[in-house]
């Protein structure tokens, strides 16, 4: 972990350093965090340096890939899904990469990882507020929609609602999303 820890740089060799520990501590659900926590703000760092070479590692197909096998690595654990789902989220606000994002696998990753944990209410949120930001980003009829839809997105967005009924933020969050997914 103190490795993942000390990664210093976005660059396309911090990135694979990274990936390499968290393959290493594969079993280690405290190293999955602490790597995509570093991912997260590894990405905070580059944003508005994206040309720069230093921030290369930090693109959407580098990283996306990275941050879905850590959370395919855990699927049973909240902790790891929510901060995957918040890094994933992180990565598509820089520079409009939502796009980007969707072309690698995020909208998959998130809504199996969804799957697994619908009755949790932090997952849900997560996820809720990750599709909500990206229908934002993308139109409708694009390629990008069609891969958000070809993932089930709407099937789970709509069971959401049945296991989490009373909860507003997150009702109000797949209310926006559903609409757009028809």
């Amino acid at each position: 972990m103190d490795l993942v820890n000390r990664v210093i740089d976005a660059s396309r060799h911090g990135i694979s350093k990274i990936a390499r520990e968290l393959q290493t501590h594969s079993t280690s659900a405290g190293v999955q965090i602490a790597g995509l926590k570093r991912i997260f703000s590894l990405v905070d760092e580059s944003k508005g340096k994206e040309k720069d070479s230093a921030f290369y590692g930090v693109k959407p197909n580098t990283i996306v890939p990275v941050v879905g096998e850590t959370m395919q690595r855990f699927p049973r654990d909240p902790e790891v899904i929510c901060v995957g789902i918040a890094t994933l989220q992180n990565i598509a606000i820089v520079n409009g990469a939502a796009v980007a994002v969707l072309e690698n696998g995020a909208a998959s990753f998130v809504v199996e990882a969804l799957k697994k944990h619908l009755p949790d209410n932090d997952v849900a949120k997560a996820a809720a507020v990750f599709f909500k930001f990206i229908i934002g980003q993308i139109k409708v009829k694009t390629n990008e929609w069609t891969i958000l839809c070809d993932a089930g997105t709407e099937k789970v967005l709509e069971r959401v609602l049945q296991y989490h009924p009373l909860d507003a933020y997150i009702n109000s969050n797949v209310k926006t999303t559903l609409p757009f997914l028809r």
